[in-house]
């Protein structure tokens, strides 16, 4: 079996032993697992980094049975430049201007949304060759520009981007199956394919644990980032943008205080456009470490030793259930959250940990002091432990994706 993998946006899984692969890394170990030759399309630019890797087309052999084909962009500056709509744009046509020139074609293709633009050459590829295709909703585009409208002005947002929501039900329809990383975002491709998607095509994120970590190292990493021992730490790593919300830690940092909560540290690692912000709002609290951006090693080395994991997402984030949910159960770390999502269900149904809301210090030391009561409860921590093992090991998940991939690809299409 020959499938094509076409992906945007996350860390190459061929970038060396400091890239923690994600979604598109482990699905491709999966396919290769299932004995399939897989050829990854990915662009020579790194969207965390903002930096060109691959300044031309290329194809590459990374071993037996697995190659990459990076396509040129023009790349972008920051997350919001416009810069980045005409990036998507050239990559797509990139990509037809390639895959028209292929000789063999795959048994399959998979892509994702985001983007538009590169998932509707896929689909038209796919359509015309009458090859099997499947739409893996990562994000709910175009529909996240939404939030910067008021609900009474729904209608101008569908006049703005009815170019873009076209583009959206034409992929949806016309690929052979969809795939959605939760509950919700499987409802939205419903919505807007028209169409009966079965529950099972839900394959969560997950997580993949890789390696055991020596846990000697903490008091050197400790000293090496002045970050105070013994304490009761409580982490957030990501990339800085404005689906999160750290602006409440500092305070809630005082009220922990005031109310005899002495040991709580949060170590914040990540960088990004409202990093300048997040310094501000910060970096005089002696409770708070900002770690600025950490490798693979270092940031599994912080989870090792925390407590619990925070989920700081802004009142107007639409994730469902992000990365942050399935990592932080991966190190069997409650989980404080102000995300208003399944993942808020989740939390609640399953005791994973606890909900605050978004932008009030008052509800998120609240909620630290409730996790605190719980601190040295042994079966709270091995329920959540069980809860990763049984529904959210990633490699668990993204095995049975492979499965389903293959099933999919002995579709005959008329």
């Amino acid at each position: 079996m020959y499938i094509w993998y076409v992906s945007l946006y996350e860390p190459l899984p061929i970038d060396g032993i400091d890239v923690r692969k994600m979604r598109t890394g482990w699905i491709c170990n999966s396919l290769l697992e299932e004995k399939s030759l897989v050829e990854l399309w990915i662009p020579g630019f790194d969207h965390i980094k903002h930096e060109h890797f691959k300044k031309e087309s290329a194809n590459e052999i990374i071993r037996d049975g697995f190659s990459v084909q990076y396509l040129k962009g023009i790349g972008y500056e920051t997350d919001t430049s416009p810069k980045r709509f005409f990036h998507n744009k050239y990559l797509a046509n990139e990509f037809r201007r390639i895959s028209s020139s292929r000789k063999i074609i795959p048994d399959l293709i998979i892509t994702q949304i985001p983007s538009l633009e590169l998932a509707e050459e896929v689909i038209k590829f796919a359509k015309k060759h009458k090859i099997p295709s499947i739409v893996d909703i990562r994000d709910l585009w175009p529909d996240i520009y939404k939030r910067l409208l008021p609900s009474k002005l729904d209608w101008l947002y569908k006049v703005l981007f009815f170019k873009e929501i076209l583009r959206l039900k034409f992929i949806l329809k016309n690929c052979t199956e969809i795939t959605a990383i939760s509950s919700d975002y499987l409802k939205w491709g419903e919505k807007y394919s028209k169409r009966k998607i079965k529950s099972s095509n839900i394959f969560y994120i997950g997580y993949c644990k890789t390696e055991v970590i020596d846990k000697t190292s903490w008091y050197e990493f400790l000293k090496s980032k002045n970050i105070p021992n013994k304490k009761k730490y409580i982490i957030f790593s990501g990339t800085f943008c404005e689906s999160y919300d750290l602006s409440p830690i500092a305070k809630a940092c005082k009220i922990l205080k005031q109310r005899g909560y002495y040991d709580y540290h949060f170590l914040i690692a990540g960088k990004g456009e409202i990093q300048k912000s997040i310094q501000e709002d910060l970096s005089n609290s002696n409770e708070v470490s900002l770690l600025g951006w950490l490798n693979k090693k270092e940031l599994q080395l912080c989870l090792s030793n925390s407590n619990a994991g925070l989920a700081p997402y802004s009142k107007d984030a639409l994730m469902s259930l992000p990365n942050k949910f399935f990592e932080y159960l991966a190190f069997n770390l409650p989980i404080i959250s102000s995300l208003k999502s399944e993942m808020e269900i989740l939390i609640n149904k399953k005791k994973l940990g606890f909900n605050y809301c978004s932008n009030s210090s008052k509800s998120l030391a609240n909620a630290i002091i409730e996790f605190d009561r719980n601190f040295e409860n042994k079966s709270f921590l091995n329920s959540i432990q069980k809860e990763f093992e049984d529904n959210f090991d990633g490699k668990k998940i993204y095995s049975e994706y492979a499965k389903f991939a293959k099933k999919i690809s002995k579709k005959r299409l008329k």
